[in-house]
């Protein structure tokens, strides 16, 4: 019989900081894929993507300083134009390689067109228009301590990005077994801040692939 002899959280990721392919404005986009393909090529999948938008849902909301993120809701995820990050891979254009790169900082989870700055990744906040990696790194650099200067005079960042409470969340952990066994394991999480006692909700599982540990995904259908 095998027993967990250790298990460990590997990576918590906020979903809020990644870059949502339903609701992103296409200029974040647009930002993302140019900092990993050529200036034409970026063009052309970030027209793609956004068509692909349009033809399975109304538009997202326009970013602003009076955007409020709402109650996350997954019920009409499938409905989406783009239900899992992979599904993307279906945009003429793009290929396994570019994918690869994209696939940390995109998400279908944060149901809204803004990221949140106090989580985000320095190359999801690289993506806002109008912002230098200077203005970047001092935003990150001032996390954790109470804002000097009010949102709404952030410029660039307050189009794009607010702060919210954690509501999706990734975690991947790595359990070892006795007899030398180990395997790899993501789940993305619905957490309530506002209910504590409650229990999550996986909307998401996946056996990472490693040795004789072969990828799946799970959905919890209740989503």
């Amino acid at each position: 019989k095998l027993t967990i002899a250790q298990a460990r959280p590997l990576l918590i990721e906020d979903e809020a900081g990644k870059i949502d392919l339903n609701n992103a404005p296409k200029e974040m986009i647009a930002g993302l894929l140019g900092e990993f393909a050529p200036a034409d090529q970026a063009s052309a999948l970030t027209d793609a993507i956004l068509e692909r938008r349009a033809s399975f849902a109304p538009p997202a909301p326009r970013p602003g300083r009076f955007f409020t993120r709402g109650s996350v809701t997954f019920q009409s995820l499938a409905s989406l134009a783009f239900s899992d990050i992979s599904e993307v891979r279906l945009i003429p254009g793009m290929s396994a390689a570019l994918y690869q790169q994209l696939q940390p900082y995109i998400t279908v989870y944060s149901l809204g067109p803004l990221i949140n700055r106090q989580t985000a990744s320095r190359v999801a906040l690289l993506a806002v228009p109008n912002v230098s990696a200077n203005d970047v790194d001092a935003l990150i650099a001032r996390r954790g301590a109470a804002e000097e200067v009010a949102p709404a005079q952030l410029s660039a960042f307050a189009r794009y990005t607010d702060i919210a409470d954690l509501q999706t969340v990734t975690i991947v952990a790595q359990a070892h077994l006795t007899g030398g066994i180990s395997f790899t394991r993501e789940a993305v999480v619905a957490v309530s801040p506002d209910q504590q006692s409650g229990l999550p909700r996986f909307l998401r599982w996946r056996q990472r692939a490693g040795g004789d540990d072969h990828a799946a995904d799970i959905d919890d259908g209740s989503g």
